[in-house]
């Protein structure tokens, strides 16, 4: 079981070297790792492994790496959420103060690398500006427009209903599973 970034990262490159010799009309293609979130965590190690470690055993062209909105350094990043929010008329000005406070606590928890606790803390703020995850206040990924499918806010239908059908599933590997 991996337990960090670099571990993480080695077995990434085990994969894409084991993927690439079942594979190996993929050999010598472009490659780019990519990932949102908190995989802002992982993308870097993953790439600095292949690109540096692994370069020669890949047997790809590995061209670069991007994250998505990702939460890089969770201990500077926390606070900027009520920052962020007020700034842009998401949450009201007694809000703001109230979640600076608990933003302070968040910070004070992940100093102590109690990760579970300070994880909680930290999302239950977080979850203050976005609202109930059934019913989101605003939409996450365009904070100008409002929830009207949630919890995702969009209509996901038609990608569920092309990865639900039996020949895409043939496609993809995964016949007899259900979607």
């Amino acid at each position: 079981m991996a337990t960090n970034e670099e571990e993480i990262a080695e077995n990434m490159a085990t994969f894409l070297m084991e993927f690439v010799e079942k594979y190996p009309q993929l050999q010598g293609k472009d490659f780019y790792i990519t990932g949102e979130s908190y995989a802002g965590h992982y993308i870097p190690a993953i790439s600095h492994n292949l690109a540096f470690k692994h370069k020669a055993d890949l047997k790809l062209n590995f061209k670069g790496a991007a994250i998505g909105n990702g939460l890089v350094d969770p201990y500077l990043q926390y606070p900027q959420y009520d920052v962020f929010s007020e700034e842009n008329g998401l949450i009201g000005h007694a809000e703001a103060l109230v979640l600076k406070g608990a933003f302070a606590g968040c910070q004070a928890l992940i100093s102590t690398k109690v990760w579970p606790v300070a994880l909680e803390v930290c999302q239950m703020a977080v979850e203050v500006i976005l609202g109930n995850p059934i019913k989101p206040r605003f939409n996450v990924y365009d904070i100008r427009e409002k929830c009207d499918k949630p919890p995702l806010c969009y209509d996901m239908s038609p990608a569920d209903n092309i990865l639900a059908r039996d020949d895409i599933k043939e496609i993809l590997g995964v016949s007899g599973r259900s979607w």
